[in-house]
């Protein structure tokens, strides 16, 4: 996927990360709507993901892969993570526009997911990295069997 820079911030931010060469935005798909997985170990890169998207008004999704804990460590790490956004003072128009966000949680555009396989944290079970070198040779996309491979499980 190519890098794609934000070239202006503020109310543009939206419409900048979509001002790409058409191959580009294909890829990118700014108007359409998709579902973003992200593995997460503590869950901080989904929510800081789900916040970007909100307060781009992008109509994307994200979906936090739970890698190790239950759905109510998430949602208090998410709490917490959120409550840290709207208490900080905004030092731009972007976190302003990020604290506004975090202070409609409900509407947040994140859910939580288990992985697919259960495991204990930092544990690499039986047959993963087979899977991991399997999903390379077939599709060129690499894998870790921590990370990684959980996302690809769920979106497979």
């Amino acid at each position: 996927m190519p890098h794609i820079p934000v070239r202006r911030i503020g109310s543009e931010c939206k419409r900048s990360v979509c001002e790409v060469t058409q191959a580009e935005e294909s890829v990118l798909g700014c108007e359409r709507r998709r579902t973003l997985v992200v593995d997460s170990g503590t869950g901080t890169t989904a929510v800081g993901v789900a916040l970007g998207v909100a307060a781009l008004a992008l109509p994307w999704h994200v979906m936090g892969v739970m890698l190790a804990g239950q759905n109510d460590d998430y949602v208090g790490y998410q709490r917490t993570l959120l409550a840290a956004v709207r208490d900080a003072p905004p030092a731009s128009a972007e976190a302003a526009r990020a604290a506004s966000v975090a202070q409609q949680e409900e509407q947040l555009p994140l859910s939580w997911v288990p992985r697919v396989v259960p495991r204990r944290f930092g544990k690499v079970l039986p047959g993963e990295a087979c899977a991991c070198r399997y999903v390379a040779r077939a599709t060129g996309v690499l894998l870790d069997p921590i990370y990684t491979l959980a996302g690809w499980e769920v979106r497979a």
